[in-house]
């Protein structure tokens, strides 16, 4: 191929040459991008099909199971519709490489051919799974009526166990019938759990569900029947366990509130079993009323154990009430509830010893409430930050500040009332000091503060100080000390450690009336130039 170019006759073959050479990189290199994409989504499909084929094909252990494959081929159509869209893509994929004569690998041929295969396969294992869906269906259908016959018989026996708890009256084998009641009661859940179970696998199966709240079986009627007997000697296992180890554990281990709690609970029940129980079962009733008169005497040694184990109790405490007994009275780890009673007649000393200990929590309610407003100041710290270019700081942080002192003031001032503030008084007296001082100083630091902030780029000026040089040597005395302070702020921002002093609020009072002194100075000195420029009178002074 030539071009004529004027007198020059132009030979093309080469640029040809280049060109279809270039052309067919390019070709190769776009099928080779084909066959590569193809290839990964080939892989994909038969990684999809297979996960389909394992659930299709999967061993179904119980009738969930075979709802859950019913469920799984309710879905296939929308599953094999999507594969099967794929599937066409990646062989129009095939039919371009062929359309170009690519030669792929033999393992890319034999992907070609299985990927075309796929959607007859799940179709196949579906046809197969519904074959053993039926098969299946009709196996645990047998096997669920032998286990409903054998369900039946379960809950005929304890129904007869439940009718004939009655006879169940000896208090000194509370343990034993307390852990007979408690695996009762575990088999009546199961049993309820069981129907629930029946009934899902009826409605799987088109058969019409059994009532077992209903004769013969009435699973809800026994439960009811037996709540009477499970809820009098749960209580009164859990009772007597636990009185055992109020009255002969260590005392000093007792948790007040939980015996309390369990005590007044335990009673409750008992109470209610005598009112159920009074004129039907005669030897329940006695059992019952007897245990219930053991209660009443136990709960009025509450308050001692209450009063004994008061968290504030402190050695004061512990030898005013040996002075009022007359012998000596702290519980060490040998110490316990039925030692006093017995040994001690602790109870004849109820009304002292509750009086006494009823101070002690009084005085703990203070000594808390100290405790904690000491610890709301931990972490509470004033924004010390830089100011501007001027080598020092100003404080931030005000409000969060003042409200937490002002809420302390308050409160402290409302315990200086209490009764029951001697033991603590001069502790009072002193926080009450440092509250009170911290929030004095702040108020003049804040003020002083203001004043500094105004008139510290006024008196940076050589002009001003030229002018004002008494002014200018007091602002000086107030630098000089702001300076001070704040450096010590910046190395400890906790307010009531850094505002601890009388002096340093003398000072900063000191400090606001020379600033004072020096704005009043100005305000002079700016009269003064208005007097000269009766322009300045339309100026304010800032």
């Amino acid at each position: 191929i030539f071009m004529q170019v004027g007198p020059f006759e132009l030979s093309l073959d080469s640029i040809r040459t280049a060109l279809q050479q270039r052309y067919q990189n390019l070709t190769n290199l776009f099928l080779s991008e084909v066959a590569v994409r193809t290839k990964q989504i080939c892989d994909e499909l038969n990684k999809r099909t297979e996960q389909s084929l394992k659930r299709l094909k999967a061993t179904n252990d119980d009738l969930e199971g075979v709802s859950g494959l019913e469920d799984f081929l309710g879905e296939l159509p929308e599953v094999v519709g999507e594969l099967d869209a794929d599937i066409k893509k990646t062989l129009a994929s095939f039919e371009l490489l062929d359309e170009y004569r690519f030669d792929y690998s033999k393992e890319d041929t034999k992907r070609r051919w299985t990927t075309y295969g796929l959607t007859l396969k799940v179709s196949q294992a579906a046809d197969n799974a519904v074959t053993i869906i039926k098969s299946d269906k009709d196996r645990f259908e047998v096997e669920m009526l032998e286990q409903q016959e054998e369900f039946a018989g379960e809950i005929s026996s304890i129904t007869s166990i439940v009718n004939g708890f009655s006879k169940y009256s000896d208090i000194t084998k509370v343990k034993e019938t307390g852990e007979n009641v408690a695996s009762i009661i575990e088999k009546l859940k199961e049993y309820v759990s069981r129907s629930q179970l029946f009934n899902s696998r009826e409605i799987a199966l088109g058969r019409a569900t059994t009532d077992y709240n209903s004769p013969p079986y009435e699973l809800s009627k026994v439960t009811k029947n037996f709540e009477p007997y499970s809820n009098f000697w749960l209580a009164a296992s859990e009772y007597t366990t636990c009185q055992a180890t109020w009255m002969d554990g260590k005392f000093n281990e007792l948790d007040p509130e939980s015996v309390d709690r369990i005590a007044q609970n335990c009673f409750r029940v008992i109470f209610k079993s005598t009112k159920l129980f009074d004129g039907k079962l005669e030897d329940l009733f006695a059992t019952a009323s007897k245990l219930k008169d053991e209660m009443e005497d136990f709960r009025q040694y509450i308050p001692l154990v209450q009063a004994l184990r008061q968290p504030g109790m402190r050695d004061r405490h512990w030898q005013s009430l040996t002075e009022t007994l007359g012998f000596e009275l702290k519980p060490d780890d040998n110490f316990t509830l039925r030692k006093g009673l017995e040994e001690l007649k602790l109870a004849d000393h109820m009304e002292p010893i509750v009086k006494i200990c009823d101070v002690a929590g009084k005085e703990f309610a203070i000594e808390q409430a100290l405790d904690k407003m000491v610890g709301d100041w931990k972490g509470t710290e004033l924004s010390v930050k830089e100011y501007r270019d001027t080598g020092t700081y100003v404080i931030g942080g005000w409000d969060e500040i003042f409200q937490l002192l002002d809420d302390n003031i308050v409160m402290t001032q409302a315990m200086t009332f209490s009764p029951y503030k001697k033991v603590f008084e001069e502790r009072l007296d002193d926080w009450e000091k440092g509250l009170k001082l911290c929030s004095d100083i702040l108020e003049q630091w804040l003020a002083c503060q203001r004043n500094w902030m105004y008139l510290e780029p006024i008196f940076a000026s050589d002009d001003i100080q030229k002018q004002l040089p008494t002014e200018s040597k007091r602002f000086q005395t107030v630098d000089r000390n702001w300076r001070k302070f704040t450096a010590e702020a910046f190395k400890n921002p906790a307010p009531l450690q850094l505002c601890s002093s009388e002096r340093m609020l003398n000072t900063f009072m000191e400090c606001n009336k020379l600033l004072d002194m020096v704005a009043k100075g100005l305000s002079d000195y700016l009269e003064t130039k208005r007097g000269g420029f009766a322009r300045f009178y339309f100026l304010s002074n800032d």
